[in-house]
This record gives C-alpha cells, sequence and structure tokens, in this order.
C-alpha cells in the first residue's frame, strides 16, 4: 500500500517523522532547523515537509489543549489533504512501537522507562473522578503487523498511594528517570540534562543512602513539576549511588519482565536508555539479546507512532532493521556558496587527509556533511573531532565548546581495533549507546575519570566519509580513533545550516570546518 504517513512529537524534543511505503523518508527534530534548543513546537520542522500526506499522527501526553498545538489547521493551510489522529493518552506505546520496529525481532519484549510519559486517568474506584497520574514504566509483548500487549505499567500519582489494579501498579513513587531529572534540577541543571549527573557520578563514592523507592526524598504534589525536598543534599557521592542504585533496580525490573514472559528478545527506550553506563551494565548482567533504541528519548515520538500507524494501516510484516540513524537533511553546500558565505574567512579545496592532520597537530576540527543524525548524539556528520592523545584535551575542547570541565567526551573507532583498546565481548556500537572500560593509556582525552569512555563504532558501511577520515589519523597517527563531540556550542542544537556554523566559529575558539561533500575547508585567518 502506497501511504505516506507524518508523525508528529510534541512538547520538549519535538520532532517530526515521514514514512513512505514503510521506510523512513526524514527524521527531523524542530530544534535543528528553529535553532531553539528543545523547542516545544513543531511548526520549524513541519515546513521541512514538503510531500503530499496520506495521514499525520501526533503522539502528546496530555489532553489540555495548552500542550497540543494546532498543527492540523496549520497543514490545511499549507494546502496539504490529509486523515488526522492526536493521540495523546500513549506515550510508551509509541516508545515501544518505534524500538521494536528498528530492532529487527520478529517479537520482542519492549520496557519503558522515562520521567514520565502520558497522563493516565484513574476512572475507577477508590478515585475520585478527573484523577490522574503519569506513567513512568510501562512493559509490552509485541508481536507483527502491530499487536502490543500492555503486561505492566507504572503510574505515579500525587498523593501518598499504593496499590495494584490489574496490571497497572498506581504509587507516589518516582522512576528512576524522574529521580535524574530532580537531580539536575537541584544541582541547577536543566531537567533533561540527566547525562550530566552520569557524568558526575564517576567523581563520587559510596555511600549510605537509600534512593531508589525512598519516598521521604522527594515532593509530587505538582506532577508537572515534582522537587527533592528542601534537605536532600545532593553531591557526586548522591550522583554515584544514584547511577549505581538505578541501573541495578531498572535491570531488576527487566528481568522480571523476561522471567514473566520467557521472551529473550528485549526492546528498551524511554529517555533512562539514553545512560550509557546504565546500558552497558544491563547489557554485560542480562541473559537476553537486546536492542536499545537510540532514539530513546521523545524525539523518537514521531517515529514510533508513524510506524504504528504503517502497520496498523497496513498490516504490512516487513521487518525493517534500523541500519542507519543518518535520517535528518542532506545539506549538500557547494563551493560557491562556502565562499561567498565566509568571505570573512580563508576557503579551499582540501580533502580528508589534510583534515586528519591538522587533528593529528592538535587542532579542533569542525566536520560537516551529508545527512544529519537522528537522536542526540553526533555520529561524524555534525562533529566537531579532535586528537584523543592530548591529556589536556578535555578542558580544551569543553573550553571551546563551553560547557562543564566535569564533562567527558565519546570517541569515534574503526570497527576493527575495538577490542585493541576497549575492555568488552560487543563487536559493533555505531550509535553510541554504551560506557566502556579502556584498556589503553594512550588515548586520555576521550576518558572519563573511571577510564570508561562512550564510543561508536564506525565501518566503511557505516559511513565512508567518517571511515576514511579515521583511517587517515590511523594511517598518521597509528591511532584508530578521535574524539568526537557534537558540533554545537552549550546551550545551542547541532548545527544544521551555514549560518549555525558561522556563530559558532564567531562565538567560539573553533578555527576550522570541513565540508565532506565539496571538499571545502574553511579557517579563521590568523589575526581572527
Amino acid at each position: 500500500m502506497d501511504l505516506k504517513i507524518l508523525g508528529i512529537s510534541q512538547d520538549h524534543n519535538s520532532s517530526v517523522c515521514l514514512i513512505e511505503d514503510g521506510d523512513i523518508k526524514l527524521h527531523l527534530d524542530d530544534e535543528r532547523v528553529s535553532g531553539i534548543k528543545r523547542n516545544r513546537e513543531c511548526f520549524t520542522a513541519l515546513d521541512c515537509i514538503n510531500d503530499d500526506l496520506d495521514y499525520v499522527c501526533v503522539s502528546g501526553f496530555s489532553p489540555n489543549p495548552a500542550y497540543n498545538p494546532n498543527y492540523k489547521d496549520y497543514l490545511i493551510k499549507k494546502g496539504k489533504n490529509f486523515k488526522y489522529h492526536n493521540v495523546w493518552s500513549k506515550h510508551h506505546l509509541f516508545h515501544a512501537s518505534g524500538s521494536f520496529y528498528n530492532s529487527g525481532f520478529q517479537k520482542a519484549l519492549c520496557i519503558i522507562i522515562d520521567g514520565m510519559g502520558s497522563e493516565y486517568y484513574l476512572n475507577e474506584k477508590p478515585f475520585d473522578e478527573g484523577t490522574y497520574g503519569r506513567e513512568q514504566r510501562s512493559s509490552f509483548v509485541a508481536e507483527y503487523p502491530c499487536q502490543f500487549t500492555e503486561i505492566h505499567k507504572d503510574v505515579v500519582v500525587n498523593f501518598p498511594y499504593e496499590n495494584k489494579h490489574g496490571h497497572v501498579n498506581v504509587s507516589n513513587h518516582i522512576s528512576e528517570a524522574l529521580m535524574f531529572s530532580l537531580t539536575c534540577y537541584k544541582l541547577g541543571f536543566n531537567t533533561l540534562d540527566a547525562g550530566k549527573v552520569m557524568s558526575l557520578a564517576a567523581y563520587g563514592k559510596k555511600k549510605d543512602l537509600h534512593l531508589i523507592g525512598n519516598k521521604n526524598l522527594y515532593d509530587i504534589s505538582d506532577l508537572r513539576e515534582p522537587r527533592f525536598n528542601d534537605d536532600v543534599d545532593v553531591d557526586n557521592d548522591f550522583c554515584f549511588e544514584l547511577q549505581k542504585q538505578s541501573q541495578e533496580s531498572v535491570l531488576n525490573y527487566i528481568k522480571s519482565m523476561v522471567d514473566k514472559t520467557g521472551i529473550k528478545k528485549v526492546c528498551l527506550s524511554g529517555g533512562y536508555f539514553l545512560n550509557c553506563v546504565a546500558n552497558n551494565y544491563i547489557r554485560e548482567n542480562l541473559d537476553a539479546e537486546i536492542y536499545i533504541e537510540p532514539i530513546a528519548n521523545d524525539s523518537g515520538q514521531s517515529l514510533g507512532i508513524a510506524k504504528y500507524f504503517w502497520h496498523s494501516l497496513t498490516n504490512d510484516k516487513t521487518i525493517r532493521k534500523q541500519k542507519s540513524i543518518y535520517y535528518g537533511i542532506n545539506r549538500q553546500y557547494q563551493k560557491e556558496e562556502i565562499e561567498n558565505e565566509f568571505l570573512m574567512y580563508d576557503v579551499k579545496k582540501s580533502n580528508i587527509k589534510e583534515v586528519a592532520h591538522l587533528i593529528k597537530e592538535y587542532k579542533l576540527v569542525g566536520v560537516f556533511g551529508n545527512r544529519s543524525e537522528s537522536g542526540p548524539r553526533a555520529l561524524g556528520n555534525r562533529s566537531l573531532l579532535y586528537n584523543p592523545t592530548d591529556p589536556s584535551g578535555q578542558d580544551k575542547v569543553n573550553e571551546v565548546k563551553k560547557r562543564e570541565s566535569f564533562r567527558p567526551f565519546a570517541c569515534s573507532i574503526l570497527e576493527d581495533k575495538l577490542n585493541e583498546y576497549f575492555s568488552t565481548d560487543i563487536k559493533k556500537s555505531p550509535y553510541m549507546m554504551y560506557a566502556i572500560k579502556s584498556i589503553s593509556d594512550k588515548i586520555p582525552a576521550v576518558l572519563h575519570v573511571d577510564n570508561t569512555c562512550r564510543l561508536q563504532t564506525v565501518s566503511e558501511n557505516d559511513n565512508k566519509y567518517f571511515y576514511d577520515l579515521i583511517k587517515s589519523f590511523e594511517e598518521l597517527t597509528n591511532i584508530p580513533l578521535v574524539l568526537n563531540t557534537s558540533f554545537n556550542l552549550a546551550g545551542k542544537p547541532i548545527v544544521e545550516t551555514l549560518d549555525d556554523i558561522k556563530f559558532t566559529l564567531k562565538n567560539s575558539k573553533l578555527n576550522h570546518v570541513y565540508f565532506y561533500d565539496s571538499q571545502m575547508l574553511v579557517s579563521k585567518k590568523l589575526n581572527q
């Protein structure tokens, strides 16, 4: 069946995903084109959709009109003609859908853990009419073409309560993911900056704390703005225990669902599973085959709802295993365009080998080309690259990006050299989903204080440009990996346009940007 289905994710991490004949034609975070980090509306990304549409499906989390922008009328005014579905009550289902259809599994157990999902209305005694909680953890058994059987759900409410209602557990406990959000807030970060808490955990040590399930720690009288109680002391040791206790709790939950179903193919999604330390802990301690969705944050909602409607409408049983997440726009800027935009800079024709030489000489280089990466990780097409052997590398790159000094960097390594530098039994990790212990002292710039690194493996099939660059760097240095961080400054989305690149150059100490497609190198002049 020839259908074009547009999925839209609302609120933070708003995004669009266009499915054509069952395949992903485009996935795009609105922040990439609006320039507004975590933009809560999706109109700018919608302007990038020029196709005729059969269905538009919106994934939200609340029936409140204040949280449901009018995308339908906006698209109609643009001349679109389509059937419209606004589904606010199935947030966890669409996380499950995205992970399942991308996993390549025929049948799987799908587990979702995030801060808060959809509002969940409690329409039976002893609850008053209109009482609702929020999804926190959900488990589904998924099968083709579109069967998702919910077998367990945790719902949090803003009053003292704890009881099971069928397969739904209602309580005023908070999830492991929400604990990270509250910790972010307590430390003065954005509540979605859980990666910073994960970074601080490596600086902490064991402390006598009971965190998971401890209702005395927090106040959730307001479900939209839960808080730690004022007397809760959050420090590096707290972060250490939160990381340790949360990953143990999540592992135990997954094991309980595996035992309950007997299914040993497991899909994991929701914001918690961007925690690469926990992911590796789970992978090493779970007797099951796992697929962790790389677009695990709410950006993946647009993909999940579009896939769900495709399979439910067509009964299509075709398995489309995810082989890449370069789903964004391919902006192939040509030589003349780059020269005209960067008149104040040195602009010249260059090549991968020259870029590798710059990195060898401890120059930070931005690279840009091909389709942009979906999800929060830069995977070589919108990246800043640096020499991993520099002992001061983390401080230097953090200064350029204007990030906190405690935050580590990822690396991108040639797939066939993985085991020469890291202690792991995995064969590949193309989406940076795991933090793994290093066995090398040659790459200090990419190692955290606990000697781990979040890593991306790169093969020629994954990304030819990026592979050739790392290979060239290896030929110069005998090191088959580079420091890789997203091409942006703190508080800004990953660059998407020439204007974004100019802003980054102007407002930082970054000196070089290389465009893969046109083989053009832009460099600051000596007096800039």
